[in-house]
């Protein structure tokens, strides 16, 4: 039931249409009697900043922010909370009332809240972490298991500039790799994390030597 007081949200990215975002929240929504509704903002060109700037005012109350977006989300925001910052990257846009924009990044928490939930047995301090990738979800990953205790974290990336960029935001636990390299970091890692767009639709494959990790290693494709 959509009414006059209807509160909007959504999720944009490039591609979206593949995002099962719009099926939880509205279910959640309706479970929970909110008089809200969900919906996907696809963006097939560059009118990422045209389409958050024109949501100034809390009309539409926020927006997810999926890739390739959220380093450009971090940007246009008014106010940004600590992990923002931190990681580099948005994925919550939260539109005011007053027309400015908070920024958010949950990828953290809810790649760890995973962690915790469908590999119980993995220690985040147990031995090095790799994570593949350098874009905002990257970004938000490796933030949350530096926090969390990770000894290492290593960053694969084609683009080694890229990785290069999030090892000297986020410290000397976190080392940048070029994917040719990716055996190397692979070979003792305890967790994989693809934060690439490898695997969507269209997209292209996940082009990395697996089988280099050990038997006991965690694999996660966010």
């Amino acid at each position: 039931m959509i009414t006059g007081k209807t509160v909007v949200a959504g999720v944009t990215g490039r591609p979206v249409t593949h995002s099962l975002s719009p099926i939880l929240h509205n279910a959640w929504l309706a479970a929970a009697g909110i008089d809200g509704v969900y919906v996907a903002f696809p963006l097939e060109g560059d009118g990422f900043e045209a389409l958050a700037g024109g949501l100034r005012g809390g009309v539409v109350r926020g927006l997810n922010v999926t890739l390739p977006f959220k380093e450009r989300a971090l940007a246009l925001a008014d106010d940004a909370t600590d992990i923002a910052r931190l990681s580099g990257a948005a994925n919550v846009l939260v539109f005011g009332a007053d027309g400015r924009i908070l920024a958010d990044n949950t990828d953290g928490a809810g790649l760890l809240w995973a962690f915790r939930s469908q590999a119980p047995d993995w220690n985040v301090a147990s031995g090095p972490a790799v994570v593949l990738g350098a874009g905002g979800a990257a970004r938000g990953a490796v933030a949350a298991l530096v926090a969390a205790g990770a000894p290492r974290v290593s960053v694969v990336n084609r683009t080694l500039a890229r990785a290069e960029a999030i090892a000297d935001a986020l410290g000397d636990r976190v080392v940048a790799l070029p994917l040719d390299r990716a055996r190397d970091a692979l070979s003792d890692a305890t967790a994989v994390i693809n934060a690439t767009s490898a695997g969507l639709s269209g997209q292209g494959q996940l082009d990395v030597p697996l089988e280099a990790t050990p038997a006991a290693t965690v694999v996660m494709d966010m």
